[in-house]
């Protein structure tokens, strides 16, 4: 598959998209245009695939539809993996460096800012 007709083919997939999502949402194209601050007519090449996405349209989408830009572009939101639960008192132990910091006249100097 050439590099022009897998751009194509994700443009079509992010104007299905779009297209989508202002169905579930139950508005019309000229409702979205509105909302977005376009044209109907602007709209209307977005959701049809014939007008490149910028990102200002594809931001003003996704806020307008409650979803992530990503949802949007990739078709999902990025999901977690993993993760991992310390519970209380139970993770490892933390050594705090001293709280001297470097004197502003001097790069190798430091000030003590303990209180006797």
């Amino acid at each position: 598959m050439s590099t022009d007709n897998n751009v194509e083919f994700k443009l079509a997939e992010v104007a299905s998209r779009v297209h989508g999502l202002r169905l579930d949402m139950g508005l019309t194209p000229e409702e979205v245009a509105s909302k977005l601050d376009i044209s109907t007519e602007e709209y209307l090449k977005f959701e049809e695939g014939t007008q490149d996405f910028n990102f200002t349209f594809i931001y003003k989408f996704a806020n307008l539809a409650g979803v992530e830009i990503s949802d949007i572009m990739e078709g999902s939101s990025p999901s977690l993996k993993e993760y991992a639960v310390t519970r209380n008192g139970q993770g490892s132990p933390i050594t705090r460096r001293s709280t001297s910091v470097l004197h502003p006249d001097s790069r190798t100097s430091s000030v003590n800012l303990s209180v006797s």
